[in-house]
């Protein structure tokens, strides 16, 4: 009997390497990067501004840290807050960045955006602790809109936070680089570079003064039988457009529950005229409005009665 053998033989080759890595991160400090603005847009009835952010090349003082002095690539980018409230304004502007943007992960309530990727590495190794470095900086440029509604017209100026940071590697990964620029233990909201001016002025087609947008009509102490019928009316507002504009006003609700039985029908006044319906449609140029509250019902208690209604003015 001839018995045959075969020896199989297998190769494995593998090969050892270290995977590349941000090694280096920084961000400019004490607003000496001269951070300039400005916008173009439509700030007619509400914020709508497209601002150009640039800084001009140079050496400017930085905080940074390094885990050894290396020649590569360094990727560069800006992050500033999502919204932010005016001074002295309960109105908050969404701040939009254009491009690669992500979220702060350390603060949600901040947006960074990748600007550009230089060929340069980190000079000092600072064996991982922060240190201050005059460091170099290219020219650059990032993107942003500001947009809300609400704001009066008139003038408004704006002071918006903004950081100028950088993430380093051998390798150059741009997209790496940049998110690791804002992960845990590296740069954060707080690490602040500086401020940007915004002026900007809201000139609204139409406007209406009241105080604090808000009206509160008073019926008084009464007794059961006279509820019903009881009228007031609001104080005199004015209304204002820059040319004769139709406007609509609507009452959400009209008919307001007071609770204990009674009802208030609201009705609007404009000039001399007094409107039943709900919606009401009218051409304004300069007018007076006020509002009408008129009581129906019967209390089936002695108590408060108390509601609340929206008026809202729509125009072209």
């Amino acid at each position: 009997m001839l018995i045959s053998r075969c020896l199989f033989l297998t190769a494995f080759f593998v090969s050892f390497g270290v995977k590349a890595s941000t090694i280096c991160v920084g961000y400019y400090v004490g607003n000496n990067v001269g951070f300039t603005s400005s916008f173009v847009g439509d700030q007619f009835n509400k914020v709508n501004i497209k601002t150009h952010g640039r800084w001009n090349g140079g050496g400017q003082n930085s905080l940074y840290k390094s885990l050894r002095n290396f020649a590569g690539f360094s990727s560069y980018s800006v992050a500033v807050p999502k919204q932010i409230s005016l001074p002295g304004s309960s109105v908050q502007l969404t701040l939009t960045l254009s491009g690669n943007v992500i979220t702060v992960p350390t603060d949600n309530r901040w947006q960074a955006v990748f600007v550009q990727q230089t060929n340069e590495g980190c000079a000092v190794n600072t064996r991982g602790v922060w240190q201050q470095i005059h460091a170099g900086i290219r020219a650059g440029q990032v993107n942003i809109a500001l947009s809300g509604n609400g704001l009066p017209s008139g003038r408004y100026q704006l002071d918006v936070p903004y950081i100028l940071a950088w993430g380093s590697s051998t390798d150059g990964n741009a997209n790496r680089d940049f998110q690791d620029t804002w992960k845990a233990g590296n740069v954060g909201t707080s690490n602040v570079t500086g401020y940007f001016s915004l002026d900007f002025t809201i000139k609204n087609k139409c406007e209406i003064t009241s105080v604090n947008n808000e009206l509160v009509l008073k019926h008084g102490t009464m007794t059961p039988d006279v509820v019903s019928g009881s009228k007031v009316i609001s104080k005199e507002l004015s209304l204002s457009c820059e040319t004769p504009t139709g406007v609509r006003f609507q009452f959400q609700p009209q008919k307001v529950d007071l609770g204990n039985g009674v009802s208030s029908r609201l009705t609007l006044k404009i000039s001399d005229r007094e409107y039943s319906d709900n919606p009401v449609s009218a051409v304004i140029d300069n007018s007076k409005l006020r509002v009408i509250s008129t009581l129906q019902g019967k209390p089936g208690a002695a108590g408060e009665l108390y509601g609340v209604s929206v008026l809202t003015a729509l125009y072209d």
